[in-house]
């Protein structure tokens, strides 16, 4: 524009200034061949103008004809990008609205699994796995973690997802394990624990309970709950007295308290022929606490502890006292009597539970009390009165 105008003040100066000059002009000699061409200064100065203005104005056209391609390139591929774009949207829609078919369809119009945000390779490879094109999925996932190695580790967790929808938990283990701990969080810690909830495995529960609770994936009651499995677990497959000073020494505070797990301990000590640290801890919780749960497992103990048997009896004659019929102590007073040999004893004790409540463990305990007296006809009334108790 501005050499437009500067070329217009050049015309303009010569119209005015021609006039001026017109007395003293000089004249413009170009002979070409055998034509001469005259004419005066001012008229070759205004032709001159006139050409170079004309030249402008073609090679400017010239100039915009030639820069035409370039702009329809652009415009081509912005509206190429445009209609990318709309197939991605359309792709999503289509994802959260099931239609896992028509998504693959706008997926694939898009173009090659490397011209894809990482997005839209996650959303294919998840509608690829809900219709079951598992080799479909795979390249999905394997374009997907080519891009950084976030993308990698996302890849990742979706393939733990997919093998635990198809029941997979070892294979979705796998690749839980292959991300660093770095990038440990709630996410992967709710899917360890489904796998290891899936695989029955106690030991990595517990283990992994600490970061459960952390991240408010369960209470601290579950996680108490959870303690009590794995120790209970643990007693099982306690073989000397070395393992069960190991499970006493890292029970949690709480579960040395607890009369179910503490008295399974105390049975497990019993089996294992140490009864001297059986009697020492029975006593001591005998002396402290008297509940129902603790009664409950005494009541189960394969071996009777004398010391255990007189606090029990002392305890009864304290109900005696205040007219209070205590079932599970009446229990626990017959089991010790059984496993010391007191038999008669111990058939008094179970016959008055049995007019309280009539349960499989009861006839099963009196039944066992007859056939040490050689009573079987008896013995197997008894027997069979527990199954039939037990199916009820």
């Amino acid at each position: 524009m501005i050499k437009f105008l500067f070329v217009i003040i050049i015309v303009c100066a010569a119209v005015t200034f021609g006039p001026i000059l017109a007395d003293n002009q000089g004249f413009v000699h170009i002979a070409i061949a055998d034509y001469i061409l005259e004419m005066s200064l001012t008229t070759a100065v205004i032709i001159l103008v006139v050409a170079l203005f004309v030249l402008y104005l073609l090679l400017s056209f010239i100039s915009h004809f030639l820069r035409l391609p370039g702009g329809t390139m652009r415009w081509l591929r912005k509206r190429s990008s445009k209609k990318v774009l709309n197939s991605l949207e359309s792709a999503v829609i289509a994802y959260e609205e099931g239609e896992n078919e028509r998504t693959l369809a706008l997926l694939k119009q898009t173009g090659t699994f490397e011209n894809l945000p990482i997005r839209s390779l996650f959303i294919g490879a998840k509608a690829a796995f809900n219709l079951g094109k598992y080799d479909l999925t795979r390249k999905y996932l394997s374009a997907a973690e080519q891009i950084s190695s976030d993308a990698q580790v996302a890849a990742n967790i979706v393939r733990a997802r997919c093998n635990l929808r198809i029941d997979n938990p070892k294979a979705a283990l796998e690749y839980l394990d292959s991300i660093k701990e770095s990038f440990r969080n709630k996410l992967i810690y709710k899917l360890y624990y489904e796998c290891y909830k899936r695989t029955y495995d106690i030991d990595k529960i517990y283990e992994s309970s600490a970061m459960l609770t952390k991240y408010r994936l369960i209470t601290e009651q579950d996680a108490l709950n959870i303690a009590h499995q794995y120790f209970t677990h643990q007693l099982k497959n306690a073989k000397n007295y070395e393992d069960m000073q190991k499970i006493y020494k890292e029970l949690p505070r709480k579960l040395k308290r607890e009369p179910d797990l503490i008295g399974s301990y105390i049975d497990k000590l019993l089996m294992l022929g140490e009864t001297s640290r059986a009697k020492e801890l029975a006593v001591d919780i005998l002396k402290k606490d008297e509940s129902p749960a603790f009664l409950e497992a005494i009541s189960k103990w394969n071996k009777g502890i004398p010391e255990v048997l007189e606090l029990l009896k002392k305890k009864e004659s304290d109900n005696i006292i205040s007219a209070q019929v205590n079932v599970p102590l009446l229990k626990a007073i017959g089991n010790m009597e059984l496993q010391m040999g007191l038999l008669n004893d111990a058939m008094e004790n179970y016959s008055k539970v049995l007019d309280m409540t009539k349960t499989s463990d009861i006839y099963y305990k009196i039944a066992q009390i007859l056939t040490q007296q050689q009573n079987y006809a008896e013995a197997t009334t008894y027997f069979t009165k527990a199954a039939l108790a037990s199916d009820k």
